[in-house]
């Protein structure tokens, strides 16, 4: 998945990926979920990193699977 296509700014985009920074899964949910996609692109998104990358906490462990939380969000 191109993360970066989901900011909002090409700039700060550009600025990642010359630092070549890495996202975890709940970053890149939450960037998914602030961009001004569609609703479905965000859902087809969020699908992808249920499908493809691991699940995890929310910081503070909020909620222990970020995975089923996107789940809840989509239905």
């Amino acid at each position: 998945m191109d993360i970066y296509s989901f900011f909002r700014s090409a700039d700060v985009a550009a600025y990642c990926r010359e630092l070549n920074k890495t996202w975890n899964t709940y970053e890149m949910a939450i960037i998914i979920g602030r961009s001004q996609k569609t609703k479905a692109e965000k859902h087809e998104a969020w699908r992808d990193l249920i499908d493809n990358y691991p699940d995890m906490p929310t910081p503070k462990n909020r909620f222990e699977s970020i995975h089923m939380e996107l789940k809840k969000h989509m239905d």
